[in-house]
């Protein structure tokens, strides 16, 4: 079977900026033969989602270092290489527009990689207006709608997860559930969806309970949700606060199921802080190989260990993809400044790597909306000892919105 990917979120910690670097209305070059197309990442590297923005840059740093290293890309029959900056956005929107706002004094920005649903309905207002496409790691209909189709969703959408873990659970004899969210734009959005999506799978939401984004005591609203007796605790947050969560709900003695929605378990920071309670927590993760069997999914992910020093959370993958598929868009486009041909080419190219098939659903149908990537998601189980187990893999029609298990 042909591997097909959601291009990697939720949901978490980068914002790229691609800048085409302009003076006096040019391309800057480098040397005599080569364009430099700017790629500016605005990510959380000392932030609540610090873990997983420390993987998405840095793949997004050793994918731009190796399309460099490879000679480039051509367009329109000059070869173009990256050039790539950083900047700290702490998970704060405010943060994230004000730099934002100061890297787009460069007359020259195109495109954006944007990151969590927080922030990127908080750069609406800076990017809509000049129609400046953002393709986006996170997948909420209403922020994909809003951007005026200047925004392409990459992860799994809200509905996607909730109709696939309801179902899952359903199967799997859970009648009532309670959900523990971060009241923030991800986890209020996610946490509407799944109080819709659960009860037409007959799962009864016993309570949601939501914390501050920086929360790290969750014993009342654990204590709360217990009080309904729920067979499953889900999770919609980021991995620090992930990890914690599942260790106070066991120490609180709840037996039941720990699931996530795929954020929250994730990723090195979910394991350190959840220790040993991180045991049996069930969690959906992105594409068909989360666990890294593929012979060129260990190449890079074991380059990537080596160079920074700890394992990339799965969704990181699709990170490494991002620079891959400006490339292919922007010599598709033949074009490094102009937006319209740009979002046009995006929405058409298609990439085959370590993330697999990448393609956007480019026109509305069933539950995946207009550019939305394809989704497909994988049930996980973790260990005790922090590694994981694969389970199922699902595949989900655009048009009908059925879930089918990938054989």
């Amino acid at each position: 079977m042909k591997r097909v990917r959601t291009m990697a979120a939720l949901t978490t910690s980068v914002v790229a900026l691609m800048a085409a670097a302009a003076c006096g209305g040019h391309e800057s070059t480098s040397g005599s033969d080569g364009t430099t197309f700017q790629l500016a990442a605005v990510a959380d590297f000392t932030g609540p989602a610090s873990g997983l923005g420390k993987t998405y840059t840095n793949m997004i740093k050793m994918s731009v270092d190796d399309i460099n290293k490879a000679g480039g890309f051509t367009v329109n029959g000059k070869k173009v290489t990256f050039k790539l900056t950083t900047v700290d956005h702490q998970s704060n929107p405010s943060v994230a527009v004000t730099e934002v706002r100061k890297l787009m004094d460069n007359p020259g920005i195109k495109l954006l990689l944007g990151d969590t649903t927080t922030v990127a309905q908080a750069l609406q207002p800076v990017l809509t207006p000049r129609k400046i496409p953002m393709v986006w790691l996170g997948s909420d209909p209403s922020v994909i709608q809003a951007g005026g189709g200047n925004y392409f969703g990459v992860l799994p959408g809200p509905n996607d997860r909730a109709s696939l873990l309801g179902q899952y659970l359903s199967q799997n004899g859970i009648t009532k559930a309670a959900i523990i969210a971060e009241d923030s734009g991800y986890g209020n959005a996610y946490a509407k969806e799944f109080n819709t999506t659960l009860p037409t799978f007959g799962i009864d939401v016993t309570g949601t309970e939501k914390f501050p984004a920086d929360g790290t005591d969750f014993t009342t609203p654990l204590t709360s949700l217990r009080k309904g007796d729920p067979q499953a605790i889900i999770m919609l947050t980021f991995p620090k606060a992930g990890g914690l969560i599942a260790k106070q709900a066991r120490e609180l003695r709840f037996t039941g199921d720990i699931v996530s929605d795929g954020t929250a378990a994730s990723g090195s920071d979910f394991v350190s802080s959840g220790g040993s309670a991180v045991d049996g927590v069930i969690t959906l993760d992105y594409g068909t190989d989360p666990l890294y069997q593929d012979k060129t999914t260990q190449e890079v992910t074991s380059r990537f260990q080596e160079e920074y020093g700890f394992a990339p959370a799965s969704v990181g993958l699709y990170y490494y993809e991002y620079p891959q598929l400006i490339a292919k868009a922007l010599s598709d486009a033949g074009t490094l400044t102009d937006e319209a041909k740009i979002r046009e080419a995006i929405s058409k190219a298609s990439v085959d790597g370590i993330a697999g098939h990448i393609q956007f659903v480019t026109q509305a149908g069933g539950r995946v909306p207009a550019n939305q990537a394809l989704p497909v998601l994988s049930i996980v189980t973790w260990k005790g000892d922090g590694s994981r187990v694969k389970g199922s893999t699902w595949t989900r029609d655009p048009q009908s919105g059925d879930w089918s298990e990938a054989k």
